[in-house]
C-alpha cells in the first residue's frame, strides 16, 4: 500500500468507481449483458461485489503472473508511478470478456449532463464496439497535442496472444528505448510507422507533430504511451484511432439495436488534465502559503482544483453504496476535500479570482469548456476533425491489411 495517500489517490478513486458504475450500468442495461468493472489497484480492500446496479466491481490486488517480473525495469524510473502506469498492458489479457473500456482514474466516463440520458451512450458504445470489430482492429484510442496515442483512454477487444507478445517486449525494456530509436531501438518515427497509420494524418490531414521532430520524445513516449503505440501501431499493426473506424449507417442501427439511427446524445469523456487532485493541492492543517508567479497558473490549476473539488465531493457525499465506497473513508475524503476548498479559495481571492462565482456557476463539465479556466480535453470521436481523408486513409489501410 506504499503510496496510497488518501487525498492523492483513494479519494479520487472513488469519485471514479461512482462514474464507471454508472457507465457500466448503462451499457448493461440496453445490452442486456453482464458488465463489470475492474480495478487493479491496492488502496482499497480486494474482492468481488455487486453495486446497486447490478454491476460486478471486481477490486485484483494480484496481477497475471506474466507481468510480475517483467515490470521491475520500470521501478526505478522517475517518477515512481512509471511502473503503475504500465499496468495499463493487464487490460489486454482481460479475455473473460469481448471489449474492455481501458480508462485512467483521471477522467470523467459519465458527465452530470449526460447522465440523465444514459440510454443513449449505452447504446453509443455498443456502436463504438460494433465499429471496433468491424474495422478488425484490436484496439481504438485518441492522439492528442503531444502524443500519437493518449493512454488514458483506449477500447481494446482482448487478446491473449497480443497480451503475451507485450509481456516479451516488456521483459527486454531495459536498455531497450531511446529517444531516437524508440521501444526495442527499432527506428526513428518516419522510418518505421507505417505509411497506412492514421498518424500520419492525424493533425488536420497533416502529419502528427513527433513526426516534425523525427524522435521519440513526446510525453510518455518512454513509458505506456510510447509502449502502446509501439505494440497496436507498429510492431503489430493492430490499432486505429477512434475517428478511423467505419461508421454505422441507419440501417445497421435498425438491424443491429431496432432504432432509427445513432442517438441524439452521444457519449464523451472528459480528462482532467494536470491532474487536479494531485499536483499543487494546498493542503494541511493550516493553508501553505502559495506562490503563483503567473497569472494564468491560478486560472489553469486553483480554479481547475476547486471545480473537480465541488464535483467530487457531491458525488461522494451522496455515494451510499458499499459496493463502491466504505463509509468510514468516505467521512475521512469528505473532510480532506473540505480542508482543501478552503484552501484553494485563499490562493484564488489572493489574486483576485472570485471563488463564490466559481462555486455558485461553475462545475466540472462546464470549466471544461472554457479555455480560460482549464487546459482540458473533451473526447467526442464522432465529430470528422479530419474530414474524408482520415476515412480515406483508414479504408485504405483495411484494404492493405486483407
Amino acid at each position: 500500500r506504499k503510496g496510497c495517500h488518501q487525498f492523492g489517490v483513494t479519494c479520487p478513486s472513488y469519485f471514479w468507481v461512482q462514474r464507471a458504475d454508472l457507465l457500466a450500468s448503462a451499457i448493461s442495461r440496453v445490452s442486456a449483458r453482464e458488465v463489470a468493472v475492474d480495478m487493479f489497484f491496492n488502496c482499497v480492500p480486494p474482492g468481488i461485489k455487486e453495486s446497486r446496479h447490478n454491476v460486478t466491481v471486481r477490486v485484483h490486488a494480484e496481477l497475471p503472473p506474466e507481468m510480475k517480473p517483467v515490470l521491475n525495469p520500470f521501478r526505478d524510473r522517475e517518477p515512481p508511478e512509471y511502473w503503475i502506469i504500465m499496468l495499463k498492458w493487464v487490460a489486454v489479457s482481460l479475455t473473460d470478456v469481448e471489449y474492455v473500456i481501458n480508462v485512467d482514474y483521471d477522467m470523467d466516463l459519465l458527465l452530470p449532463s449526460l447522465q440523465p440520458h444514459w440510454r443513449d451512450v449505452g447504446l453509443d458504445f455498443l456502436g463504438t464496439f460494433e465499429r471496433l470489430r468491424r474495422s478488425g482492429y484490436l484496439a481504438a484510442s485518441n492522439s492528442d497535442w503531444s502524443s500519437p496515442l493518449n493512454g488514458g483512454f483506449i477500447i481494446f477487444r482482448p487478446s491473449r496472444a497480443l497480451f503475451l507478445d507485450g509481456v516479451k517486449v516488456m521483459r527486454r525494456a531495459e536498455g531497450g528505448w531511446n529517444s531516437t530509436h524508440g521501444w526495442e531501438l527499432l527506428g526513428r518515427p518516419r522510418d518505421v510507422v507505417p505509411p497506412a497509420d492514421t498518424s500520419w494524418i492525424s493533425n488536420g490531414g497533416r502529419p502528427h507533430a513527433f513526426f516534425k521532430r523525427n524522435e521519440w520524445s513526446f510525453v510518455a513516449a518512454e513509458i505506456d504511451q510510447g509502449f502502446l503505440f509501439h505494440m497496436l501501431r507498429v510492431r503489430n499493426q493492430v490499432g486505429t484511432d477512434l475517428g478511423a473506424l467505419p461508421e454505422l449507417d441507419r440501417r445497421d442501427w435498425q438491424r443491429l439495436f431496432s432504432v432509427e439511427g445513432p442517438p441524439e446524445h452521444r457519449w464523451r469523456l472528459s480528462h482532467f488534465y494536470n491532474k487536479p487532485f494531485f499536483r499543487g493541492v494546498p493542503m494541511g492543517p493550516s493553508c501553505p502559503k502559495v506562490t503563483v508567479p503567473k497569472p494564468g497558473k491560478v486560472r489553469n490549476t486553483f480554479a481547475k482544483q476547486l471545480a473537480w473539488n465541488l464535483e467530487a465531493s457531491r458525488t461522494v457525499e451522496a455515494l451510499t453504496d458499499p459496493a463502491l465506497v466504505d463509509g468510514r473513508q468516505r467521512k475521512l475524503c469528505l473532510t480532506l476535500w473540505k480542508t482543501s476548498r478552503k484552501c484553494i479559495r485563499q490562493v484564488l481571492s489572493a489574486h483576485e479570482v472570485d471563488p463564490g462565482w466559481l462555486e455558485a456557476h461553475q462545475t466540472v463539465e462546464s470549466v471544461y469548456g472554457r479555455p480560460e479556466f482549464l487546459k482540458a480535453w473533451t473526447w467526442m470521436p464522432h465529430k470528422k476533425r479530419h474530414g474524408e481523408k482520415l476515412s480515406e486513409r483508414a479504408s485504405a489501410l483495411r484494404d492493405t491489411r486483407r
